[in-house]
């Protein structure tokens, strides 16, 4: 078991992205079934803390790692902040001005974001001969994103694509979805006998329907929500420049690209950042 650290009740995997990688390798190569892998952003934490079930979800993956600088910066922040709540602020200031300017005293951890490590598992699928399947965005995404993933990996197996199902999150936070197009796509990916399935619903939806669907799949020996990572592989959108990535500042590039977002990066940062100064010593532990 690797160590894990919590951010307001959520668990996060103290791994580096070659250790995730050598357990994934080793998850494939054994062939055991139905584990998990999210990939947690501050908009996870945030939602979790208005749904129970979901915090639940996402401490019962089998891998959840920080996707963002985000998380590594909580972390550091819990570990290292004043006993005094007085100072807990000024303190918060200090260690966001740290991760800005790239310190290496910050760092507690790789961060591995999604888009990379969909890559960084195409890759491994097509040195050992294992098969993926991706699920969600739009058809045409789906299409470019399989070519482009052909391009980078021409020996990557790619069994099956199916964007067919609209997924809701109702009032009371559960989700719902046509029973029938949802067993269509259930069956589809058995007889595909692929390997590695990517959902990309985005939170928290699929999270949600990864956990209620899983045990369903007769192959599957690791499933990943990977929320944009399509969008990004396909060429839909963008990624931020290098500059604004080094430095942790691909949410700005976000809100000018897509200004409609605006509410999400407002949870993601300064929702998120109160969250976590306002968060006590009870949301911070460390377990094997």
């Amino acid at each position: 078991m690797t160590n894990r650290n919590r951010i307001l009740g959520i668990s996060i995997n103290s791994l580096s992205k070659n250790e995730l990688l050598e357990n994934i390798r080793n998850i494939l190569e054994s062939g055991k079934l139905h584990n998990t892998i999210f990939t947690i952003n501050p908009e996870f934490i945030v939602w979790s803390t208005k749904d129970k079930n979901y915090k639940q979800i996402l401490n019962k993956a089998s891998f959840s790692v920080a996707d963002g600088a985000g998380i590594i910066w909580a972390l550091y922040f819990q570990q290292n902040k004043p006993k005094s709540i007085l100072l807990h602020l000024p303190y918060a200031i200090y260690t966001l001005i740290l991760l800005l300017s790239n310190s290496q005293k910050i760092k507690s951890g790789d961060i591995i974001k999604g888009v990379d490590l969909v890559s960084d598992i195409c890759r491994l699928c097509s040195q050992t001969g294992k098969s993926i399947y991706l699920l969600g965005a739009t058809h045409n995404v789906l299409e470019k994103t399989a070519l482009n993933l052909k391009k980078l990996y021409p020996e990557l197996n790619i069994a099956g694509l199916s964007s067919d199902i609209d997924i809701r999150v109702k009032d009371d936070l559960s989700i719902e979805y046509n029973e029938v197009k949802n067993q269509k796509i259930i069956e589809d990916i058995n007889s595909s006998k692929a390997d590695v399935l990517l959902v990309a619903f985005g939170h928290p939806k699929q999270e949600k329907w990864i956990c209620e669907n899983i045990n369903n799949m007769q192959n599957i020996k690791i499933a990943i929500g990977v929320g944009g990572a399509f969008d990004f592989i396909s060429g839909k959108v963008k990624r931020a420049p290098d500059i604004l990535q080094n430095i942790h500042l691909e949410w700005l590039w976000r809100l000018i690209i897509q200004p409609w977002r605006w509410k999400r990066i407002y949870n993601a940062f300064f929702k998120y950042i109160y969250l976590v100064i306002k968060g006590n010593t009870d949301n911070f532990d460390k377990t094997n």
